[in-house]
């Protein structure tokens, strides 16, 4: 990281991703053009993301073509009673 000062410490980091329910899955897509695309998503006990999806699409098939993501969580939103 080039600006060290601004990371953020591990506990702090996984905080986020605790307190977290929406963020940004971004993916290699269709002819290696990015593809970024809002999710819910759960961070697990077992230190897993967790995100709510279909079996099957767009997302699916850029996930088995490669499987590097980047994952950026929304963190000031707050979570609704009918979320994931």
């Amino acid at each position: 990281m080039r600006r060290f000062k601004q990371q953020l410490e591990d506990s702090d980091a996984l905080n986020v991703l605790k307190n977290g329910h929406r963020g940004v899955l971004s993916l290699l897509g269709d002819e290696g053009y990015p593809y970024g695309v809002p999710v819910d998503y759960l961070f697990g006990d077992d230190g897993h993301i967790y995100i709510h999806c279909a079996g099957a699409g767009h997302k699916i098939d850029a996930l088995k073509k490669c499987d590097k993501v980047c994952f950026t969580v929304i963190e000031d939103q707050p979570r609704q009673p009918d979320d994931f």
